[in-house]
């Protein structure tokens, strides 16, 4: 089998021309959906912060962030030992535990609302579902995006400042049960701008979990997943299929 690395050097320059334009504008969409998400307290240093990723969501009308159940699990559990805590999206501070309107925890997903006046300190562009929603499974073998930001890549600010970068890699998903996969991550081919960023393999990708997986090929790119944890083993991680999400009629919610 050609492996990716064997095909991009047979790429004539314009070929390689075209496929890095391409892997920069999306790369640059799907960038443009995920927030970085901080949990911890300003009032102590910033390496304790916890990072994770969620995806920016615009649908009927309404906002929301999709993220990875157990980054909200994450909070709970400081906000009861280690208090006190605060959950951040870009500049907006809220409890995620009063937005809630959709939790699956054994799939490793949850849905929180976004109040329309919120929406502007995310600091991110709504995603605006394409084709089917909520999205079927990709097929075995499908090639994918990755989008999140890894907490190797962040920086901590003496004064309570933190600096995160966004992580973009490829990789081809490998179907399993229940309509969740695995994407193992490409390490070769098409060079990205923060290729630099990429951790070696078995090193920890924390903090990129909730983040954005797209399918490739189909612009705009199809949210299909999001990052739910890393497997050392296989380098790979591990995907809640977007196909589990439900969001109810956000008038039957009631949120405080």
């Amino acid at each position: 089998m050609t492996s990716a690395q064997e095909k991009w050097d047979r790429m004539t320059p314009a070929e390689k021309e075209r496929h890095l334009a391409y892997y920069d504008r999306t790369a640059r969409a799907a960038y443009s959906h995920c927030c970085s998400i901080l949990i911890g307290c300003p009032h102590r240093p910033t390496a304790e912060t916890n990072s994770a990723t969620g995806v920016f969501l615009l649908l009927d009308d309404h906002h929301y962030l999709i993220t990875a159940s157990h980054v909200i699990g994450g909070f709970a559990n400081k906000l009861l030992h280690d208090p006190p805590a605060h959950f951040q999206i870009g500049s907006l501070v809220f409890n995620p535990l009063n937005r809630i309107v959709f939790q699956d925890q054994e799939n490793d997903l949850v849905v929180l609302a976004v109040d329309a006046d919120q929406a502007p300190y995310v600091g991110q562009t709504p995603y605006q579902p394409v084709g089917t929603w909520p999205p079927t499974p990709p097929p075995e073998g499908a090639y994918v995006q990755l989008t999140g930001f890894a907490a190797a890549n962040r920086i901590n600010g003496p004064r309570g400042d933190i600096e995160s970068f966004s992580l973009h890699m490829t990789g081809v998903a490998m179907v399993t049960h229940n309509g969740n996969f695995f994407v193992r991550i490409e390490r070769e081919g098409v060079p990205t701008d923060n290729v630099h960023l990429a951790v070696s393999p078995g090193e920890s990708l924390g903090g990129m979990s909730g983040g954005a997986v797209m399918l490739f090929f189909q612009e705009p790119l199809p949210l299909i997943g999001i990052i739910s944890e890393m497997s050392d083993l296989m380098d790979a991680v591990r995907v809640s299929a977007a196909s589990h999400l439900r969001i109810p009629d956000r008038s039957s919610v009631f949120l405080t």
